[in-house]
Formats: C-alpha cells, structure tokens, sequence
C-alpha cells in the first residue's frame, strides 16, 4: 500500500511539473529573462549574471533551475545598441523533464533631450527551446498488479515522442531614471511567447503556449547617509495564470568612493498565494552575490512542510581598461 501511495503522489507531480512555470526569487539578478528591453542597462561596459535555484527537495526530486546571461552596453559601434545571450536549463521533479532555452537579445536606447539620466529602451529576444521528459523514470497506476508495483506491466502512456523544439519571440520596451548610484528607478512591460509556439508530445494534438505579459518595477531611494530602500514589483500574466512578487530590501553603505563601492543588503519578498522569501546579499565594488530562501504557504505545505527553494545569484560588471590621460604641459624652446 505504501508503495501505490507513492505511486498516487509521483503522478500528482507529475502533472504538476508540467504546469510549473519556471521562475527566480531574485528577479533583478535575471533581467533577460524578464525583459529584453534590460539589456545592456547597467553602468560598465559588460555584464554577466548567474543564477542557481533548487526548489521542493522536501517532497519530491528538487526542481533545479540554472540562468546564465552575458550582455554588452554597447554593440556595431554604437553607443545606442545594445546585445546579449541568455542560456536557461530547468530540469524538474522525478520525470526529469528538461527544459533547455538559448535567447539573444537586441535592444535599442533613447535618450531624451534636456532630460539627464532618462531613456527609453526597446528590445527583442529569439530563442530557441527544446523539451524532453523521461517516462521510464515514473511509475504509473496501470503498473499496479493488485498486490504491489510491477515495472513489466505497460504504463499505457504512449507519448509521439519524449522531446521536442520550438522557436520564440520576446518583445519588452522600459523606462530607466537615473538620478546617481544611490537612486534610481525602473520599470518595464515584456511579451514572451508572442507567438504562442507549438509543444506538445503529441502528433494530433495542437497545443499552444500562451503568451505571456511582464510588468517589472524596482527601485533604489536614498533614506541618509547610509541606508538606501530598494522596493521590487514583478507581476506575470499567461492565460488566466499570473504570478506577482512585491517586497522591498534595505541596502546600507559600508565604502562609497571614487575607487570602493561596499554594501550589504536584505530584505522579505511575497509571491502572492504561495511564498513568502527572504534575500540578502552584499555588494563588493563590481561583484553583487544574492541569496535568497522561500517559505512556502501554499497548499502544497502539507508536503512541503513550508520549505521552499534556495537560490543564489552572482553578477559581475567588466570595464574596458582605458590607459590613464596623462596632461602634458610642452616645455618652451629657449635658443
């Protein structure tokens, strides 16, 4: 009995990993995959980003999650374009269903006269995403003999085939206002999925993944000398799914100068109708390194017993070394 007990939960997450939409705690520390209008918005010449997310180790095989992004502020000679590329593998639950996703990212700035610090951004991602799930990793209710689990009866599921591949358009357009370090917003508006592509394991079935609709805000506001308030919105909308985190995080100052930046940070996050999380993190000249843990309040807490996913972000800023301008005073010519 306890064996067809788990036999009832590993379908249950089953179902459940293909409706699971992949997401980061730390949505500021991933910008290409909310928006391609953020790419190259930063103050350096280059930047890469990683993130690391392990998710409901507590019920079932964790649900793994890892983005890696690198992104230019200025590409084909021009200051006003910027590129990038962003890489995403997802593998979740106990079918070990794997998500692999490769986006390029172009984006364009304007800038406004008169008007210092503020600029508009338009951008586009094309990706390509390939699926693939493991059946022989499950086990199925049909595998029941009446006594217990036998693996050499068929599962009866007959899927076309265990992988697939598609190609997607993102569009995102955002508005940045810069007033120093210390104090800026941003907010953005993103379509992934314009398309609605094609996935399915099916041959006769037409399955579509809806688009989806981002909204992104955060900001940093000085407070004194040295705190900073740093709130954070994020909200998803795909069919009649949506998805909002809201929070805000304290940053205090340790080192603002002309060659050290210090600062440490943390704060609480919401995910409204599931998780509530903690971040904190410091930032060390151009390195900034996040962590992050979710209480989960859903109603998969019975299983989960609140724990949620673990995450961690790392991003580093790269400037072009440009050798020192030496002022020369040129010495009279005395005869």
């Amino acid at each position: 009995m306890r064996k067809f007990s788990l036999l009832i939960v590993l379908f249950i997450l089953f179902g459940t990993v293909q409706a699971q939409d992949i997401h980061f705690s730390q949505f500021q520390a991933a910008p290409l995959h909310y928006n391609p209008a953020f790419t190259g918005q930063f103050d350096a010449d280059y930047r890469l980003s990683a993130i690391q997310r392990t998710q409901w180790r507590s019920v079932s095989t964790p649900f793994v999650t890892f983005g890696f992004a690198g992104d230019a502020k200025s590409i084909f000679g021009r200051e006003d374009y910027a590129g990038g590329i962003y890489l995403m593998q997802d593998r979740a639950g106990d079918s070990r269903f794997n998500t692999f996703q490769l986006n390029t990212s172009l984006a364009r700035r304007f800038l406004f006269d008169g008007r210092e610090g503020e600029s508009l951004a338009v951008g586009a991602q094309l990706g390509f995403t390939r699926q693939n799930i493991d059946l022989s990793a499950l086990q199925f209710d049909n595998q029941w003999n009446g006594v217990q689990y036998s693996s050499s009866l068929s599962s009866r599921e007959n899927l076309s085939r265990e992988n697939f591949s598609f190609l997607q358009l993102n569009l995102g357009a955002a508005y940045f206002k810069t007033w120093s370090r210390r104090k800026h917003i941003q907010t953005g508006l993103s379509f992934y999925q314009w398309h609605a592509p094609t996935q399915t394991f099916y041959d006769e079935e037409d399955v579509r993944l809806n688009p989806r609709i981002g909204l992104q805000f955060d900001a940093s506001l000085p407070l004194d000398e040295h705190w900073d308030i740093q709130p954070g919105l994020m909200m998803s909308f795909q069919a009649r799914y949506r998805e909002i985190l809201i929070g805000a995080q304290g940053r205090y100052i340790l080192m603002d100068d002309d060659r050290f930046w210090r600062a440490i940070y943390g704060g609480v996050f919401f995910r409204t109708r599931d998780a509530g999380y903690l971040v904190a993190g410091m930032e060390y000249d151009q390195w900034k390194v996040g962590l992050s843990y979710d209480i989960n309040y859903s109603d998969l807490e019975v299983a989960s017993a609140n724990r949620g996913g673990f995450e961690i972000s790392v991003v580093y800023l790269m400037h072009k070394f440009r050798p020192p301008e030496f002022k020369v005073r040129p010495c009279p010519d005395y005869l």
